[in-house]
């Protein structure tokens, strides 16, 4: 919710409390990507009226990286994706629809791709891919959620754009 942006929690036996806590949700794991063409331009998709980066949840027994390129190439329809290196792993916590909560861990990679047609993947509420500049990066914070803005902030002070 947007209700707070920041909650501190202070206990005496912090693996006891992380037990407690992740016992309240459903844990998902997820992977995706930022991809960067020669251009230096950043691929967005739109999904559901906001800006966001190309992710999903693992399949069984899959890897981490694979998971990343592939929800990459499954969303966006781009080929030829090399992943560079990770990010950042990061939790974010939703109600789901029917009800239950969840916490989604995603593992976040900086990858390359050239500059190519896009196709959004319809089934997951996509309605739009495109590259744009970090210029328009850095100003989309009112149009995504605030955990993508923050990797994305992340992203872009690692790779020195600012």
């Amino acid at each position: 919710t947007d209700r707070f942006d920041k909650v501190i929690i202070h206990f005496k036996d912090f693996n006891k409390l992380k037990a407690d806590f992740k016992s309240l949700f459903k844990i998902i794991h997820a992977a995706g990507g930022i991809v960067k063409n020669e251009f230096e331009e950043i691929l967005l998709i739109k999904r559901l009226g906001k800006l966001d980066l190309p992710k999903g949840k693992l399949e069984k027994d899959e890897k981490k990286k694979v998971a990343a390129i592939r929800e990459v190439e499954e969303e966006t329809g781009i080929q030829k994706v090399i992943l560079t290196h990770k990010i950042a792993k990061m939790r974010h916590t939703y109600r789901h629809k029917k009800g239950f909560r969840v916490l989604k861990l995603t593992h976040w990679y900086a990858m390359e791709a050239p500059k190519q047609d896009t196709k959004p993947q319809k089934s997951e509420n996509i309605t739009d891919v495109f590259w744009t500049s970090v210029s328009a990066v850095k100003a989309i914070n009112d149009l995504t959620y605030a955990s993508i803005q923050d990797i994305l902030n992340q992203y872009l002070k690692d790779q020195r754009f600012d």
